[in-house]
């Protein structure tokens, strides 16, 4: 009688361990089904970039901001945010990249942008400039006997 009631023990001590263990699993399970859809649903509401036709420019893109010899467009997108719409263009251009660099500087001194930053030392010059209504990040690099420049404008 003893010998029973010590496997009834052991079995009902055996069950409950199965059943936390079950427990524990099913509660994994749904906090990782619910954190996937948290993230799905978050990445759902992220803005998607639009893109244009291949050596085509978004139609948000001012044509003004191409400056240089402008070889050809190799890519351009759009992403429209709830206050603002960035528009990218990428180029390139047969001007070396320091003339490239001059041209974006003496642009925006024209149109009276404000240079808030300026780089023109190491592998990519760079120029961050705004005014009312919209900024513009350039960034230009060398890309064998072409200058590759990457243009990124705010409109606010």
């Amino acid at each position: 009688m003893k010998k029973l009631t010590t496997w009834i023990v052991i079995a009902v001590i055996l069950l409950i361990g199965v059943a936390a263990v079950f427990l524990l699993l099913h509660k994994n399970n749904s906090k990782n089904r619910q954190q996937q859809a948290s993230t799905a649903k978050i990445e759902a509401n992220q803005p998607k970039p639009v893109y244009a036709t291949a050596g085509q420019l978004t139609p948000n893109f001012p044509t003004e901001l191409l400056l240089g010899s402008k070889q050809s467009t190799q890519s351009s997108f759009s992403v429209s945010y709830p206050s603002a719409t960035q528009s990218t263009a990428v180029f390139e251009s047969t001007d070396s990249k320091i003339t490239v660099y001059n041209d974006y500087l003496a642009y925006f001194q024209k149109n009276k942008y404000e240079i808030l930053s300026q780089q023109a030392n190491g592998q990519t010059f760079s120029i961050y400039a705004i005014k009312t209504g919209g900024d513009v990040s350039v960034q230009i690099t060398q890309n064998g006997k072409l200058t590759k420049v990457t243009v990124s404008f705010l409109k606010k």
